[in-house]
């Protein structure tokens, strides 16, 4: 999932480059600071660097939230196609405990009840990756260096966001390791370690016999 956090473009100079049937052009454009703008060049930089940096957290939170997604995916599939087999002892049983820590997580990040109505925001809490998106947001404006409350803000998302990164880090080498063992063990042939996080055991496991 993407929804990324945009700014308005840093002062400087640029070549924009343009290709019509073959041909190319380019030319020379140079962002200039609003000259009925109140801040200065500094003040436009600083808000650019710290909008950057909420850029960047705000796809690694994505990249969190598409990983607890497509592993929730897979396991669901694991479970569903191996209930049944007992070959697989107690397999699916933990598969079906990690999906539940994977919600449980994914929460931290992301409001799972939503439904896209309007209403959505009064029922439910923003969470981790919506936070950091209203920060950015709320340095969409004139042309001023960051608050120092916004700046306190951004360091204590940062931390945040280094411990759901660890969290998610833990869970996937405490949790997903000894899955994977065990499916290795159970597998009539070798499966790759990383085979749980890139999808093609749940084939493997579909074609055991």
């Amino acid at each position: 999932m993407r929804r990324p956090v945009s700014y308005r473009v840093v002062l400087g100079t640029y070549l924009v480059k343009l290709i019509v049937d073959g041909a190319e052009y380019v030319r020379e454009l140079i962002a200039k600071k609003d000259p009925s703008s109140a801040g200065s060049e500094t003040d436009i930089q600083a808000r650019a660097d710290l909008l950057s940096e909420l850029r960047d957290m705000s796809d690694a939170v994505a990249d969190m939230i598409d990983t607890a997604e497509g592993l929730r995916a897979q396991l669901r599939d694991l479970r569903r196609a191996r209930a049944d087999d007992r070959s697989f002892g107690p397999i699916p049983r933990n598969a079906a405990d990690l999906e539940q820590k994977l919600v449980r997580f994914e929460g931290q990040l992301i409001e799972l009840n939503l439904t896209g109505g309007s209403q959505d925001w009064l029922r439910w809490p923003a969470r981790f990756y919506a936070k950091v998106g209203s920060l950015a947001g709320s340095l969409d404006g004139p042309d001023f260096p960051p608050t120092a409350s916004q700046a306190a803000v951004h360091t204590m998302y940062k931390h945040q966001l280094a411990g759901y990164q660890l969290k998610l880090s833990e869970m996937l080498e405490g949790t997903c390791r000894p899955l994977i063992d065990s499916l290795q063990r159970g597998a009539s042939r070798p499966c790759p370690r990383q085979a749980f996080l890139e999808g093609p055991f749940i084939t493997h496991l579909r074609n055991k016999s």
